[in-house]
């Protein structure tokens, strides 16, 4: 055979498998154009589904309540048959398809979940205790879920009529767990509660100052506990705080962090008022100025501090600052069924056993005295006392009942005098002394005087 006519037997042959092919690939298509078809659909998206691709594992079934045998197999119109059959005995659609063909189901779910499913969003609350709207919500949004029983009721309906069906996907709403009516109730103001440090020195403002800043915020969970110690730190340098006077030894000493257990006992008062269940609360040996008996809270990084609970059911928000003159701490969360007052009760008083005189050998107190016989009072003698704390809670103007929350007990406090140690100088010199200082006070009369000028201008 010459080269020519292989050539025209490989075209040839090349053409006929060409044409095989093609027939046998229209065919196909002409096959799967004809086969039952299940189209979904949901607006722009569409997904079709062939059920005949779904054969069952076993063939035939017997229900457990009937003699009654159900054919698995065949062609689309005996299993439409056989949806029928078993619609009757009371199935569902949805039950019945995932009966006669095996997996359906489940890829037409999975379909919708991707592409027409949608979770809710919760409403949420943003605290923001130093804008003048303290609260924000964002409103909640519905999510959906197809109607999955109405599509297979659907899908079994148009079945009934013809094999190759059209059918739209129908939604349920899912409502969200939390919504801003919800969160709405956690708004209300509980309680509030000041204390005043006009006089206090520049450290110990700033100690205050510091820890209402660390409560500033502060959401607390229903159920859980609050540790002042926790919130605010270790009262060392290192946390921010400064020198200023604390109770050490039942006197009144320099040391880290003075001033903090009024911020502890502000807050201590408002958890009160605000109907938290106090934990842990403990008194100072001395009586403070700042706040009146058995409402102390005295905090040290040892051994005491301040600790309440959340018990309303919802969470609170805390909101603590400090204006010049006040130490403040506000309360919000579910609107309290009553108020609450305080009132505390001395049941005794306990002498002061007089004063402690000292001599100023250092000079430390050379400002208030400098010789002998030159006295100055540091600290006044102070009774102690024994009281009681209680809790009154009010609906209106009526009082429905008197709860006593401490017991307490203040020591007497010592007295502090401090007198020179130098021996008096000539009558000249006194005299000399007596002038420098008034020129002193002279002069600092002097510059208040320019400085209400520079005010004036």
């Amino acid at each position: 055979m010459n080269n020519k006519l292989k050539c025209i037997l490989i075209m040839f042959l090349t053409v006929l498998a060409f044409w095989a092919s093609t027939c046998h690939f229209f065919s196909a298509l002409a096959e799967i154009d004809n086969s039952p078809k299940i189209t979904i659909v949901y607006g722009q998206k569409s997904a079709t589904f062939f059920p005949q691709k779904y054969k069952a594992q076993s063939k035939v079934f017997t229900h457990k309540y009937a003699e009654q045998k159900y054919n698995r197999s065949g062609d689309i119109k005996q299993k439409i048959n056989m949806l029928k059959l078993i619609k009757s005995q009371g199935w569902s659609s949805y039950d019945a398809f995932k009966f006669m063909f095996a997996g359906l189901n489940d890829d037409i779910e999975r379909w919708l979940i991707l592409n027409v499913n949608t979770s809710p969003q919760n409403a949420k609350l943003i605290f923001r205790p130093n804008n003048s709207v303290k609260f924000a919500i964002i409103k909640e949004k519905n999510g959906q879920t197809a109607d999955i029983q109405k599509l297979f009721d659907d899908i079994y309906q148009k079945m009934l009529i013809n094999t190759t069906v059209k059918v739209p996907a129908q939604t349920l709403p899912i409502r969200p767990e939390i919504t801003a009516e919800y969160l709405k109730q956690e708004t209300y103001h509980r309680a509030s509660f000041s204390t005043g440090y006009a006089s206090s020195s520049a450290g110990r403002k700033h100690n205050i100052q510091l820890a209402m800043k660390r409560f500033d915020g502060l959401v607390v969970r229903h159920g859980e506990i609050v540790s002042f110690n926790k919130v605010v730190g270790p009262r060392t340098a290192y946390n921010g705080f400064v020198e200023a006077k604390i109770i050490l030894g039942g006197r009144y000493e320099q040391g880290i962090g003075g001033g903090v257990c009024q911020a502890s006992t502000t807050v201590y008062n408002a958890a009160l008022l605000a109907d938290m269940e106090i934990i842990s609360a403990n008194n100072h040996s001395l009586r403070v100025g700042y706040i009146e008996p058995s409402f102390d809270a005295m905090v040290n990084g040892s051994w005491s501090d301040l600790k309440f609970r959340n018990n309303t059911g919802r969470n609170v928000y805390i909101h603590s600052y400090c204006t010049q003159n006040r130490v403040i701490v506000e309360f919000y969360g579910l609107k309290m069924p009553y108020r609450i007052t305080r009132r505390y009760k001395i049941l005794s008083r306990i002498a002061s056993p007089g004063s402690d005189k000292i001599l100023d050998y250092d000079g430390k107190y050379s400002k208030y005295v400098k010789y002998k016989g030159q006295t100055h009072i540091l600290q006044h003698p102070k009774d102690g006392m024994i009281t009681e704390g209680y809790l009154r809670y009010y609906s209106g103007d009526k009082l429905l009942k008197e709860v006593k929350i401490r017991n307490d007990r203040y020591a007497p406090q010592r007295g502090l005098i401090v007198e020179g140690v130098q021996s008096p100088p000539p009558p000249e010199e006194q005299q000399k002394d007596l002038e420098k200082n008034a020129n002193e006070k002279l002069f600092d009369f002097s510059k208040i005087f320019r400085g209400f000028e520079d005010i004036l201008r």
